[in-house]
């Protein structure tokens, strides 16, 4: 099956190709906001002043501002250690264009296998952490798991493509 992208046909290894990329790049993407973007609140519980009088809103007429609970980085909350969890979506996006690449080589079917076990794994991974406490970092890695299982999907013989 030949795929139309900017008029040049792409056949299922380059497509698994382009997939894997994607998927790499995404987890570096996701390291790399691990420690740039504000997503974790800090369980302390910010120090409320509050008026001393009830009449102070009905004199002013405006009421005491709620505090604003400031977010902080997953390394910053963590520390540098996250970054290795971080890094595992992109590691795996790795090892499975390695494998595919050997699958596809060698016309060998353990390689594909096994790509399909790490493809299947962050993908299950992803939709886990989405539904617990990582709400965020899983909905950020359920596409990585999707670009490595469409990957996959794409090198398997006719037959077998889900």
């Amino acid at each position: 099956m030949l795929i139309k992208w900017n008029g040049a046909a792409l056949n299922e290894n380059k497509k698994a190709s382009l997939l894997v990329a994607v998927a790499s790049a995404w987890g570096v993407v996701l390291m790399i906001l691990a420690a740039v973007l504000p997503i974790v609140t800090p369980q302390d519980s910010p120090v409320v002043v509050s008026p001393t009088t009830s009449s102070s809103i009905a004199t002013t007429g405006i009421a005491p501002a709620l505090p604003q609970v400031p977010q902080v980085t997953l390394v910053a909350y963590y520390g540098h250690s996250v970054l290795f969890p971080m890094a595992l979506p992109a590691l795996a996006s790795v090892i499975v264009g390695l494998l595919l690449w050997l699958k596809v080589r060698r016309r060998s079917s353990w390689p594909g296998i096994i790509a399909w076990a790490f493809a299947g794994a962050v993908l299950i991974g992803g939709v886990i952490g989405f539904v617990t406490l990582l709400f965020k970092v899983g909905a950020a890695i359920i596409p990585v798991g999707l670009c490595l299982v469409m990957a996959c999907n794409a090198v398997a013989p006719r037959s077998t493509r889900i």
